[in-house]
């Protein structure tokens, strides 16, 4: 499923060039979101702010219920009944895409929001908001501590490397500037997931039973 993060500040940005994790293994691409008190979410397949999601009356949501929403949808289509036991076993081994920030305190920006790790094989479409223009690296647009809206693709696990929820790279919209974020942690080999397989499932309207898992 869907999900789209407005107004996130963009941390370890890998979205031009794809990097291997810690400890080895694929390059891919990928981006941390911070999701700080300002940022808003939505989980379905249009952004509330494109046409179509304006015709369908979507609206932005709080975070945790947007991600409750989309892990909840991918999490039944995946294990059925059993759906809300195991996201609720996953939580608390940390195997889901939404992570509290005070578990890393040390990683500047952090503390006292969320955060989300996306990853792709494939790279991910980058474009500038306001001028619709296409980025690319030697653009100088995107790095650590800007803000942007992300779009990821929410998505259920269950193989040889075990269960879990996991976070697609889509695409990154560059916002606004915000203050340069450095040093900090990398992300863990944990943080790296293979592409989905399968289309999506249309989305019904932000909202619609959700509850937060968070």
């Amino acid at each position: 499923m869907k999900l789209y993060l407005k107004g996130a500040r963009l941390s370890f940005p890998h979205v031009f060039e794809a990097k291997a994790g810690p400890n080895g293994g694929k390059a891919k691409f990928s981006i941390a979101s911070i999701i700080e008190k300002t940022t808003l979410a939505f989980a379905g397949e249009a952004k509330p702010d494109s046409a179509t999601g304006k015709a369908a009356g979507y609206q932005w949501d709080k975070p945790t219920l947007a991600f409750s929403k989309a892990i909840m949808a991918v999490a039944t289509e995946k294990w059925g009944a059993k759906a809300g036991e195991i996201v609720q076993q996953l939580k608390a081994q940390n195997r889901l895409p939404l992570h509290d920030g005070n578990e890393k305190p040390a990683t500047p920006g952090y503390a006292g929001s969320f955060f989300c790790n996306a990853s792709s094989d494939i790279a991910p479409g980058v474009r500038h908001k306001q001028t619709g223009a296409q980025l690319k690296a030697s653009d100088g647009v995107i790095y650590a501590g800007c803000y942007g809206d992300v779009i990821i693709d929410v998505w259920a696990q269950d193989n040889q490397f075990g269960k879990r929820v996991n976070a697609s790279l889509l695409g990154v919209e560059f916002s606004h500037d915000g203050e340069r974020l450095a040093g900090g942690a990398v992300a863990s080999e944990d943080d790296y997931a293979a592409i989905p397989e399968g289309a999506q499932k249309e989305a019904a309207k932000s909202g619609d039973g959700a509850a937060s898992i968070f």
